[in-house]
């Protein structure tokens, strides 16, 4: 083999490398890109739990106190109960006496 075409050979073998490498290079890029595109969804995701844990902390404070406040209306709701039936007796027994007083 002479000279000529051992360096010839030598040629394409290099730029057969080159292209390869061009063609790594590109898919490397790709790559990247793609790995770029999860990290951005990642940190969109990430921040839409953290607002998603905010809310539903937010929600557990109001659904407390809608808790505290059903309690409250429940005592309250006892004790007027309890008030209504003291007047009410007490109104029975005013008419009873006054109409068995009256003769009636």
């Amino acid at each position: 083999m002479a000279i000529g075409d051992i360096l010839l050979t030598v040629a394409r073998r290099q730029e057969g490398l080159s292209e390869a490498q061009d063609r790594l290079n590109a898919a490397q890029d790709r790559t990247q890109n793609q790995l770029d595109q999860i990290g951005y969804r990642f940190d969109e995701m990430g921040n839409r739990v953290d607002r998603l844990t905010e809310q539903m902390g937010g929600l557990a404070i109001q659904m407390e106190g809608m808790i505290q406040q059903a309690e409250q209306d429940r005592s309250q709701a006892a004790i007027d109960r309890a008030d209504f039936r003291s007047t009410f007796q007490q109104l029975l027994e005013v008419l009873n006496q006054r109409f068995t007083s009256n003769g009636h």
